[in-house]
């Protein structure tokens, strides 16, 4: 009985054809706030027994720090794509095959994910790690480093071909990327 709560109401399906819902498909996780944790200014004070200073929580309200439990942030995303990105953002050329047929469509196999949002793929990077060091712990192996997302220069870098550029500001930027985990969407 639980699975029938994830198909689309009888009223809305496409020719009585039973479907999962991908409005219901939502992924929950949880991260430590290190920048936030790490400011002096919300440090634990050993004398009155308590921490001091603020935290930004994940609806991005400035609130006061209560206890470690403050640093944890929790965010859920919708995990299903945008997959009428290619009708909506080209408008002027054929590609309904890549939209109704988008997880099975071959010009998919060497490109990499669409119409996700940045939530989306920092909710793919937290479940990459877990499920990769749950598997390597069950093994009684060390975990690996979080998977991320490439920074915006480290983006700009991999875009130009790793050839050396110029910043705004005149310096030359080129990041040492090697031993960095990035997610692949």
């Amino acid at each position: 009985m639980a699975m029938q709560d994830l198909y689309i109401p009888e009223n809305e399906r496409f020719f009585g054809k039973k479907e999962v819902d991908p409005r219901k498909l939502v992924y929950e996780y949880w991260w430590i706030d290190l920048h936030q944790a790490a400011k002096r200014a919300n440090s634990y004070n050993y004398k009155t027994q308590q921490y001091e200073g603020n935290v930004y929580n994940a609806e991005g309200e400035l609130v006061p720090i209560t206890n470690r439990s403050s640093f944890i942030l929790k965010d859920q995303v919708h995990v299903y794509p945008d997959t009428l990105a290619w009708i909506r953002d080209f408008t002027y050329s054929y590609n309904e095959p890549l939209a109704t047929r988008y997880f099975w469509h071959p010009g998919f196999d060497d490109y990499p994910v669409v119409g996700v949002t940045w939530k989306q793929a920092l909710a793919f990077c937290n479940w990459r790690t877990k499920i990769q060091n749950d598997y390597l712990t069950s093994k009684k192996e060390a975990t690996l480093q979080a998977y991320r997302l490439p920074t915006e220069v480290e983006w700009e870098y991999a875009a130009r071909g790793g050839k050396a550029f110029r910043c705004i500001r005149g310096v030359d930027i080129i990041p040492a990327m090697k031993k960095v985990f990035f997610c692949q969407l």
